[in-house]
């Protein structure tokens, strides 16, 4: 065979299989995943993940091993796999601190009954208030007392008796003069009424 029928048939191989370079693998390891890519991407080669989740932002991994390892020359254009971690998180320091201490609080004096308020707190105002409030339930047609003017009450431990006139109408519109007994206990914010009669 003479060189030029030799250098023709070279030719022709190189013209059949291609003309393709060779692209060494850099080594990525220890980089996060976004400088990785974009070595690799700027090396030539396309590249693919192997990781343990979702890859959504490659910064937030670490890159070891590839396939093909580091070195190897691969034509331009071929892929390589890259084994991603996530990254141990460092321990933080812990800042001890010191437990505040609870505040002293002087416990409330117990209120002291007069002759107006009870121990509990319930007030002769409130008391008038839920009888007359029960005295419009009993009597929808029209009820009156007249707790100031005409009633006396009583302070008793946590009860507060109250006596007093009132006029009540029935469903004809007649009004009769009646005497109201209500025994009141509790708080002004939750007084309970435990008796009420009208004779």
């Amino acid at each position: 065979m003479s060189k030029i029928t030799l250098a023709l048939a070279a030719a022709t191989i190189l013209l059949l299989t291609g003309c393709s370079s060779s692209v060494t693998v850099p080594d990525v390891a220890g980089m996060n995943g976004a400088e990785a890519r974009d070595t690799l991407e700027s090396a030539g080669f396309a590249v693919e993940w192997d990781a343990d989740g979702l890859v959504l932002v490659a910064s937030n991994w670490d890159a070891g091993a590839t396939v093909p390892a580091a070195g190897e020359s691969l034509d331009d254009g071929a892929e390589v796999v890259v084994s991603l971690s996530k990254p141990e998180a460092e321990p933080r320091e812990v800042e001890e601190v010191e437990p505040t201490p609870e505040p002293t609080v002087e416990p409330a004096a117990p209120v002291q009954p007069s002759d107006n308020v009870t121990a509990s707190g319930l007030t002769t105002g409130t008391a008038k208030a839920v009888c007359e409030s029960t005295g419009d339930d009993s009597f929808p047609y029209g009820f009156n007392g007249s707790w100031t003017w005409d009633g006396t009450y009583q302070v008793v431990d946590d009860t507060i008796f109250l006596k007093a006139s009132a006029k009540v109408t029935n469903q004809f519109d007649a009004e009769m003069s009646v005497t109201v007994e209500c025994t009141v206990s509790g708080t002004d914010d939750a007084p309970g009424v435990d008796a009420f009669n009208t004779y």
